[in-house]
């Protein structure tokens, strides 16, 4: 099992492992995740027979629930789409926490704090597809915008619709000669 084996041997050799989240999907049920101990909670992941969710600063495992049943529900979308769909229900399930504890270096006392303030009021959103044949909207990125995950549908949306635009002007007008 490839995808298992190359997670196993990234994980083992990690010495910040128990911070990390990684997920990996390999062919027939060749399903890896890890939830680093040390990662804010809630964390956790959820491994379904097709796709594998995992998190970490939610507010509970029910988000993660939402994001496989969203992604489940959205079957007949295209990929990247429904990818961004199922973000979407994570995020209205109820996202990240409010709060998060910090614990002091010098003094090593433990203080909650609003996430706002430890992570910045803006938020950043990707969705990134490996492919065969990625087209432009496969790989889209949201930085510093403050509903960055509802902003990704709509470029996905913007960018398919000038990709197809193109595809439509250029159609015909080059022309490459076989060997």
């Amino acid at each position: 099992t490839p995808a298992t084996a190359a997670s196993d041997a990234i994980i083992l050799r990690d010495d910040g492992r128990d911070m990390c989240l990684l997920l990996a999907i390999g062919a027939q049920d060749d399903h890896f995740a890890w939830s680093g101990e040390q990662n804010i909670p809630w964390k956790g992941h959820l491994v379904r027979g097709d796709h594998v969710v995992g998190a970490n600063c939610m507010k509970s495992e029910c988000v993660l629930t939402a994001i496989s049943e969203a992604y489940d529900a959205a079957s007949g979308e295209e990929f990247t789409l429904r990818l961004i769909f199922a973000i979407q229900a994570g995020e209205a399930a109820g996202g990240h926490v409010e709060t998060v504890e910090v614990t002091d270096d010098a003094t090593g006392s433990m203080r909650v704090m609003p996430t706002k303030d430890v992570f910045g009021k803006s938020m950043s959103a990707a969705v990134m597809v490996a492919s065969h044949q990625p087209e432009i909207w496969c790989n889209l990125l949201v930085h510093a915008h403050p509903n960055a995950i509802c902003e990704l549908s709509q470029i996905f949306r913007d960018v398919q619709d000038s990709a197809n635009r193109v595809a439509t002007f250029y159609k015909g007008v080059i022309w490459i000669k076989p060997y």
